[in-house]
């Protein structure tokens, strides 16, 4: 039998068929059932997340997990000492978001360049003054 891996975030097919190869996978974005989310919670070898919390209380109630992994940096959404205490390995993917934020800065630099947003603090001072 393989492994349980549940995906709760979205995340690209490639990466979702990737996984498949060598794992079931419960992808969160297919499974619209609340009870087919929990049953898988609860059998999980892995759990892969983005913004889904997964505090002390949840991992009491996952007893096969044994690694927990943060898409993204930091582990603000993941209990790392309960998760630890429980021998369950913590990881993220820092840099993994770099050319997303690149690109974002980029675009609003370029936004800014052209005279976007000069008419919002026109708006604004003009709501300032009226009140």
């Amino acid at each position: 039998m393989k492994q349980l891996v549940v995906v709760t975030n979205k995340i690209h097919p490639d990466g979702i068929a990737r996984l498949r190869e060598k794992y079931d996978v419960c992808y969160f974005e297919e499974t619209t059932s609340e009870e087919e989310r929990a049953e898988a919670l609860l059998i999980a070898d892995a759990l892969i997340v983005r913004s889904f919390k997964v505090p002390e209380g949840i991992l009491d109630t996952m007893p096969r997990l044994q690694v927990v992994v943060k898409r993204g940096a930091g582990y603000n959404n993941i209990d790392v000492p309960a998760a630890t205490e429980r021998g369950i390995v913590a990881a993220n993917t820092p840099g993994a978001n770099a050319t997303g934020v690149v690109e974002g800065t980029v675009a609003l630099i370029l936004a800014r360049c052209a005279g976007c947003g000069t008419n919002t603090n026109t708006c604004a001072r003009a709501t300032s003054r009226s009140v």
